[in-house]
């Protein structure tokens, strides 16, 4: 009786290693991707709220030092918020002012427009709204916050 002795690959090994790395490795690519999606999204949000608490911290200011609720206060917010944000290589505002309550900007070669709206309630109150706008991918996505200013 002959006994046959298997040395090497047979074609079914090959063929079931094959099919493993054909599965796994999109899925790996797929999660891999995901993940920095994800994580580039957290970032962008993260920045986002950071823009908008800043024009609100801001706005404080502007309100604490002028005690004003009008057009001015608004222009002066605008402008120091403008000046918080100075790219360090060419000494320049990073936010350019596209209406009388719009900037826009890039930060970390990310785009970001803040909409900065004063409603007077009366002479002395006011509310600040601040949206902070930002795409992840083809959705454009926003962080919004809102404040109450004036005496009670």
């Amino acid at each position: 009786m002959k006994i046959k002795h298997n040395k090497g690959y047979v074609g079914v090994d090959l063929t079931i290693s094959l099919m493993i790395l054909i599965i796994l490795i999109p899925t790996i690519t797929a999660m891999t991707f995901n993940i920095n999606s994800v994580s580039n999204g957290i970032k962008r949000k993260t920045e986002a709220l950071s823009i908008a608490t800043n024009v609100m911290e801001s706005a404080k200011v502007v309100y604490e030092e002028n005690k004003i609720t009008s057009d001015v206060f608004l222009n002066k917010l605008i402008n120091k918020v403008k000046s918080m944000y100075i790219d360090e290589e060419t000494d320049d505002e990073i936010f350019e002012t596209v209406d009388d309550s719009t900037l826009l900007g890039t930060i970390d070669k990310s785009m970001y427009r803040i909409k900065i709206d004063v409603e007077e309630k009366d002479e002395n109150k006011a509310v600040v709204n601040t949206e902070v706008r930002y795409k992840i991918g083809n959705k454009e996505e926003s962080v919004n916050l809102k404040t109450n200013f004036g005496i009670n």
